[in-house]
């Protein structure tokens, strides 16, 4: 029997040694098997139970997570989101925000020492802050207008309400670049570089204001408006617009001269560029301005929105706004759920930043339920509100 085994069993030591340590290792595995499975047969498994603690820890393994329990629930909420400046939120904003009460205390012990927010990526410096609420709320970071010294560091300057209207940026005063909300330091570079001769031609000229921000140029860029050369000359003259052609004319028509009445009144809502004519300092060239203003807003709410139209001399407007009424107040009103962002930045009252705003958090709350309710987006304030609402429905 011995012989027949080595014919067929023949090795070395080496290929025994490896036979047998073979066998050994199927022998452990089945035992390990035979025991493994018993237990998990013999245990019963809650699935539910297994899927609540499962959640539980990713929860926890979060770093958007708020660590609070109450009553055996989990807290897993990314909050609200809307505009803030981490220079001036509270905490209670902070958490709103879905920061956890933590991160919402660091912030705020960052600004007790002292610490700002000139940029939105300023906002990394607190290290609680994970990269994922970073990148969650960096969109809803506003911070106001920064203007640049020569030492290059930036500094916020204090918010204040924006008016934006059509202006000539070499004529406007201090005053009126402020109110379009650029920075002291920034409207007096304006005046001093036109003191120096310097002079805009076109609006891309506006960019050579070293501490105007590109933000700024883009909000204020439709707003600019400069007349040409001859144009400018004829509006000296009453009736402006008859150098419009490159021509002076040096006499008018008989057939197109409008009598001037100081008794007469305007409703601005209905009148044509002849009724217009009708008051005193007003050609054509203003007549046709004012038309257009009107058409742009949908309308005029109240007759001092005349003092608004480019060009348009305060005097003139004090000597005829007594003439002036409003009979017609129909008003052509945006649909502030359906209105794209093209639809809202061509009105003269909604700016690019506004426009945006109104279309994002439509997108992330739904339909507006009232005009009222933009009253809690960031960027448009009570007053603002108050003048645009005229024009909004829903």
């Amino acid at each position: 029997m011995k012989p027949i085994l080595n014919n067929y069993f023949y090795g070395t030591k080496n290929e025994l040694r490896g036979v047998i340590f073979l066998f050994c290792l199927i022998f452990i595995v089945s035992i390990v098997r035979f025991f493994g499975f018993n237990i998990v047969t013999n245990s019963t498994i809650d699935k539910q139970v297994f899927q609540e603690k499962a959640s539980i820890i990713i929860a926890l393994s979060s770093p958007n997570f708020d660590k609070k329990y109450d009553n055996n629930t989990t807290q897993n909420s990314f909050g609200e989101l809307f505009y803030f400046n981490p220079n001036t939120a509270s905490k209670a904003d902070f958490e709103r925000l879905g920061l956890s009460t933590r991160t919402a205390q660091s912030i705020i012990n960052y600004r007790n020492k002292g610490g700002k927010f000139f940029k939105p990526q300023d906002f990394k410096k607190i290290y609680t802050l994970s990269d994922s609420d970073y990148k969650r709320l960096s969109p809803y970071i506003n911070l106001p207008t920064k203007d640049f010294g020569e030492s290059h560091k930036e500094e916020i300057i204090e918010h204040k309400e924006i008016e934006l209207f059509h202006f000539n940026p070499n004529t406007a005063s201090k005053a009126d670049f402020e109110r379009l909300g650029l920075s002291a330091r920034t409207a007096q570079s304006i005046i001093n570089y036109r003191n120096k001769g310097g002079k805009f031609s076109k609006p891309q000229d506006f960019k050579k204001i070293y501490t105007l921000s590109d933000s700024d140029y883009k909000r204020l860029e439709t707003y600019i408006q400069l007349p040409k050369e001859k144009k400018a000359i004829a509006e000296k003259t009453e009736d402006d617009e008859s150098h419009i052609m490159g021509f002076a004319q040096t006499t008018t028509s008989k057939t197109d001269y409008i009598k001037k009445s100081s008794t007469v009144t305007v409703d601005i809502n209905e009148a044509s560029v002849e009724d217009f004519q009708q008051l005193k300092g007003v050609g054509k060239g203003y007549a046709q301005r004012i038309i257009n203003y009107r058409n742009k807003l949908g309308g005029f709410t109240t007759t001092s929105q005349l003092k608004e139209v480019y060009g348009l001399p305060r005097e003139t407007y004090e000597d005829i706004k007594n003439q002036l009424v409003i009979k017609s107040k129909t008003i052509a009103k945006i649909n502030i759920n359906t209105a794209t962002y093209e639809d809202l930045v061509t009105h003269p009252y909604i700016d690019s930043k506004r426009a945006n705003t109104i279309v994002k958090y439509r997108k992330q709350h739904g339909n507006f339920k009232s005009v009222d309710d933009l009253a809690k987006i960031y960027a448009i304030s009570k007053s603002t509100l108050k003048i645009i609402k005229p024009y909004l429905k829903i």
